[in-house]
């Protein structure tokens, strides 16, 4: 009977002591878990009352993701030629990064050399500006805010770009991506056209295997189809 009890009680020993082990294990997952929330609720408090650069004082370094894609708008060439005020061949020369008005959003804008207009009011030699989300800012007191746009390549400076565009609504002269990186196509040395959309985009499957003439074919038979822009974008 002496031994019964002493299993009993150290069985009830052991059970007590997981408990507790449970127990403690459960409150360091729940603080863990809470740590987060509190972080992410300062950054989007800080970003409400400061915008980014506001929470770059807190990290230091802030890092954030924006998607860039249009969800809502699937184009082919044809429905980017259509809804665009311009198509044009063009060369960025020149690239800054901006911090919006409101404080909350980042872009590069880039100064373009336009080199051939396929659709619309400008001419060969204008500089365009045209605005890209995303880019790194450095602030005054040594503190950065960074938007990285994941999948979506921005444009570097000298190299030449098939851009479709819409006024902004804003009612300024810099130029938007219609469809976003749909609207953005890198003209290689190796007569290639490299979309700068996701793969799964419409006018990625469609221009698969075609060279840039053959695709500036297309765009300018469009072009003709659709001399005014259907407006979708404003």
């Amino acid at each position: 009977m002496k031994v019964n009890n002493k299993v009993v009680f150290l069985s009830a020993a052991v059970l007590v002591g997981f408990a507790v082990l449970i127990l403690n294990s459960a409150r360091r997952t729940s603080s863990q878990t809470q740590e987060p929330l509190n972080d992410n609720k300062k950054m989007v408090d800080a970003i409400r009352r400061g915008g980014l650069k506001e929470a770059a004082k807190l990290k230091r370094h802030y890092i954030a993701t924006e998607d860039p894609n249009w969800d809502w708008a699937n184009f082919n060439l044809e429905q980017l030629t259509k809804t665009s005020v311009a198509v044009i061949v063009g060369v960025p020369q020149t690239s800054v990064v901006q911090l919006s008005p409101t404080g909350d959003k980042i872009t590069t804008n880039y100064k373009v050399e336009v080199e051939n207009v396929i659709k619309g009011h400008l001419v060969a030699s204008d500089i365009v500006e045209v605005s890209m989300l995303g880019g790194r800012m450095e602030f005054e007191d040594g503190t950065s805010a960074e938007i990285q746009t994941p999948g979506f390549e921005r444009m570097q400076n000298g190299k030449r770009y098939i851009l479709f565009l819409y006024a902004n609504r804003n009612g300024s002269e810099i130029f938007l991506l219609t469809g976003g990186p749909q609207g953005l196509f890198e003209l290689g040395s190796d007569a290639k056209v490299k979309p700068h959309a996701r793969p799964t985009d419409h006018v990625v499957k469609e221009i698969e295997h075609k060279n840039i003439d053959s695709v500036l074919r297309e765009i300018r038979m469009y072009a003709e189809r659709w001399p005014n822009s259907s407006g979708c974008c404003n």
